[in-house]
């Protein structure tokens, strides 16, 4: 109280050491307290599995209720060929005990059965678990773009906090999961979990990810590895084997290798396009889209309260029609219009304000599903070329059909179409050919996440006109921070909902899924025949077939790409200024919006973009020109005979 404040710099100053700090403290303890968490379970999972039951050689007999229990227990039974096979025992007999000299069963194969259930149960929670945190953290970093507009340096602090936490979590899950490699490999076949979580982890994708995140964190690692390295040849510590790049650790020369044996042309592609749709995300969706609301804002602000209403949602409607542009920008945007109204200046009006601007935005919400289903999704359905890049027949996208096409309201359903970005899940929709109505009955609970982001921007509206008036009430950006902070939540446990729904789907009902159909015989020999392009092109576009032209336009486009790449993920607020939906659009000015930093990552971004499509992209098609040709004259003369085989095997597989 007896400090003397003379600026809002001092007040920040002040309200970061009484809040700011310690809260910060409070949460990167709490992802510290997490990540043991996490460690200190898989480490007792290990210890678990590789012990067993050595004490006492029991077996415990279960009858299989669901598919889980009944692929364990095949397990078991693969896996030990002595082991016992127990049939017919009913629900209620379930734990009970056999002695041992009830069966003649191998004491050795019982305690290896055993431990192998017990790997794969606990390897199954394990990599489910991480999955869902890598996922969340995904969703978190997507939703940081979106309500960037009601704070854009809360948006930034949250994206290098998810990548700090990205970072930490990656290494320590690589450490804590050495031992489960072997486990995996050798349980891969019996659940299709550990088949998509062994596919992901050598994806390019996943690997260009990794580059683009940590890439640029690489020199440090060297010079830290050099000077333990040298500090360990100084105090004569041996070491384990003889490194064979005597500069750096053992460590760092495995880990150098690892990379060194990626495939370096699929990789660097990959990095391009993840580099292309983080630009698209947070400079196309969190800043361009918000410019663009505030200007539409300054414009409609004079009209009358009915004409207002009508045009928030007209414009809304084509925000939701463009594909990057999400939800909570459009519900945002109609808090801030209908509240900033002269007739919604009294606290009364403000009340009401607040209120239709809730109903209007659910209304939109379902308008904008049903067009974007109609239009564009039934549309696409009757093209097979959409229907195959999209995957229908695939046993995920199978799944995710099951799922939405349960009647009423189920949390699997509700979570993927509340908790999923709007355009993609609702054109899905259509292109699945769902039920509209049960959809739209499916996206009810969405007003649980549009109720929160309204507020938001109502609360904005409020804190703006106390400080206009000359008045201190604090209460209302407490009030616009909780209720942005509480629709983040909201959408983080929405999507953990629609992730897990959509892996148990698929373990529990696998068989179903893969089982070829008729219905889909046209996209089963489209699936076969980008698989042959994709080997040809495989083949051409390998590094050692690369001629040095398009090596260095790829080198250096990747490079590009990953320079920009770290600045708009870790220095967004050494690239751009601060300009919200809130903010006068009179007064925005592109020169001292961008920064030095922020012209240097548009101009690298769109260099790497010029030297992969222009320079790259030109010279592998001019070479792998002649092959594909040749290619898709042998697929057109094989094509009749592959659907004669395929319909033979689909008729064997649906009789059986």
């Amino acid at each position: 109280k007896g400090l003397e404040i003379e600026s809002k710099w001092d007040r920040f100053a002040v309200e970061y050491v009484l809040w700011g700090a310690p809260g910060i403290a409070a949460v990167f303890l709490l992802v510290l307290g997490g990540t043991a968490y996490m460690q200190a379970r898989i480490h007792g999972t290990e210890i678990n599995a590789e012990s067993g039951s050595s004490g006492k050689y029991v077996v415990t007999v279960v009858a299989p209720a669901t598919a889980a229990e009944q692929r364990a227990s095949l397990i078991s039974q693969g896996s030990n060929r002595g082991s016992v096979v127990s049939q017919g025992v009913a629900p209620s007999n379930r734990g009970s005990v056999m002695s041992r000299g009830s069966r003649r069963v191998s004491r050795k194969s019982l305690v290896e059965g055993k431990i192998k259930m017990g790997i794969l149960v606990k390897v199954v929670e394990e990599l489910r678990t991480i999955s869902l945190v890598f996922t969340a953290v995904a969703m978190v970093v997507w939703i940081a773009a979106t309500v960037a507009g009601a704070s854009s340096n809360a948006a930034s602090v949250v994206k290098t906090f998810c990548g700090v936490f990205f970072l930490l979590f990656t290494i320590s899950m690589r450490q804590s999961l050495r031992w489960m490699v072997r486990e995996i490999d050798a349980l891969a076949s019996q659940s299709k979990l550990f088949e998509q979580f062994r596919a992901a982890i050598v994806s390019p994708w996943t690997k260009a990810t990794a580059l683009l995140m940590f890439g640029p964190f690489v020199p440090f690692l060297l010079v830290l590895s050099w000077l333990n390295q040298r500090v360990r040849r100084c105090r004569g510590v041996p070491s384990a084997k003889k490194p064979r790049w005597s500069g750096f650790t053992i460590f760092v020369e495995e880990q150098l290798d690892a990379v060194a044996a990626w495939p370096r042309t699929q990789t660097l592609v990959c990095a391009v396009w993840v580099s292309v749709g983080i630009f698209v995300l947070f400079i196309g969706t969190g800043k361009a889209a918000n410019i663009l609301l505030a200007w539409m804002r300054e414009q409609i602000k004079s009209l009358s309260m009915g004409l207002l209403v009508a045009a928030v949602f007209v414009i809304g409607v084509v925000m939701f029609l463009i594909p990057v542009i999400p939800g909570p920008p459009v519900y945002l945007f109609g808090g801030l219009v209908i509240c900033g109204h002269p007739d919604n200046e009294s606290d009364a009006g403000f009340i009401q304000g607040t209120i239709l601007t809730i109903v209007v935005s659910y209304v939109l919400k379902n308008v904008t599903f049903w067009l974007q289903h109609t239009m564009f999704g039934v549309q696409m359905s009757n093209s097979v070329a959409v229907r195959q890049a999209v995957g229908v027949n695939g046993p995920t996208m199978r799944a995710v059909e099951k799922i939405l096409s349960a009647g009423g309201l189920t949390a699997g359903k509700c979570a993927i179409l509340c908790g999923a970005p709007d355009w993609p899940v609702s054109v899905l929709c259509g292109i699945l050919r769902l039920n509209v109505l049960q959809c739209l009955l499916g996206c009810t609970p969405i007003i649980t996440f549009i109720v929160p982001i309204c507020l938001t921007g109502s609360f904005l509206l409020k804190a703006g006109r106390v400080k206009d008036a000359g008045e201190e009430d604090p209460i209302w950006d407490a009030l616009s921070s909780l209720c942005m902070s509480l629709s983040g939540i909201i959408g983080v446990v929405l999507t953990v909902i629609f992730m897990f729904r959509i892996q148990e789907t698929v373990e529990e009902h696998y068989e179903e899924l893969s089982r070829p159909r008729l219905d889909f015989l046209e996209l089963d020999w489209l699936d076969f025949k980008k698989a042959k392009i994709d080997a040809v092109m495989e083949e051409h576009s390998g590094w050692n077939s690369l001629g040095p032209a398009a090596k260095n336009c790829l080198l250096v486009g990747a490079a590009c790409h990953m320079v920009a790449t770290f600045f708009f993920l870790y220095m967004d607020t050494y690239c751009f200024g601060t300009f919200e939906l809130t903010s006068d659009i009179n007064t925005f000015d592109l020169m001292e919006y961008m920064k030095p930093f922020g012209w240097v990552a548009c101009g690298a971004f769109m260099l790497g973009c010029l030297w992969f499509f222009c320079g790259y992209q030109t010279k592998l098609g001019a070479a792998a020109k002649g092959a594909l040709a040749r290619a898709e004259e042998e697929l057109a003369a094989q094509e009749d005979e592959w659907k004669k085989a395929r319909m033979v095997e689909i008729e064997a597989a649906n009789s059986s």
